[in-house]
Order: C-alpha cells, then structure tokens, then sequence
C-alpha cells in the first residue's frame, strides 16, 4: 500500500529551508535600507552645502552667521563656512570658500563630514 503525503519530518525540513532563504532575504533587505538612508543623509548634507557655497557669492558673505544649525529629518546638521584669501591685486581678490557640514545619524552615532570648496574671484569696490 502506497501512502500519501508528507510526513512530519519532511515538512520541518522544508520549513527550516524556508526560514533560512527568507532570514537572508530579510536581512538583505535591511541591509539596502540601511545604505539608501545614509546615502539620503549624505544627499541632505551635500545639498546643505552646495546652498551654502551658492550664498558665499553674494556680496556679503562674511555677515551670514556660521555655525549654522539645521534640522533635517530629525537630524542635526552643522554647517561651518571659512574664506581664505589667496590672491589679490588693485581690482580683485581671489578666494578660496570651504563649507563643511559635520552631522550625526543616529543609527550608528558616527559622525560625518561634508565639504565643498570653491574658488572665488571678487571684484574690489
């Protein structure tokens, strides 16, 4: 007489197969959404940057208040700016603009930099 079905044995077996496959699936998961986070972080803290180098052409740069603190997806970025002269004659300066942006995530409480620099002619009045 043939019997039918599984038995008891056999069905833990493939129970603990699919335990498996899917505890590695799960943790890849995790994994890409750990990265894409930081990576959208990251983002935040370079465009944070980019504005603030885009503000150092206006005239008055030296008058914007740094640090600067923002608040992002409840995440604390500071933003530092520095201006360095490099050059100058009778008619222009050229300068050397830094903007770093240090923050904290807090999956992992490592901290990050950002920084951007650029060079900057300024005509003198």
């Amino acid at each position: 007489m043939k019997e039918q079905g599984f038995t008891l044995v056999e069905i833990l077996v493939a129970m603990v197969i699919l335990v498996v496959i899917l505890s590695g699936v799960f943790a890849g998961i995790s994994a890409f959404y750990s990265l894409e986070k930081r990576a959208e972080d990251r983002t935040v803290a370079e465009e944070l940057a980019k504005s603030f180098i885009e503000r150092s052409f206006i005239p008055d740069f030296k008058d914007l208040n740094f640090p600067r603190i923002e608040t992002i997806n409840g995440i604390l970025y500071t933003v530092q700016a520095s201006t360095m002269n490099i050059a100058a004659d009778a008619t222009a300066m050229l300068q050397k603009v830094t903007v770093n942006v240090i923050y904290t995530l807090p999956t992992d409480s490592t901290t990050r930099t950002v920084s951007i620099s650029v060079l900057q002619i300024r005509m003198k009045r």
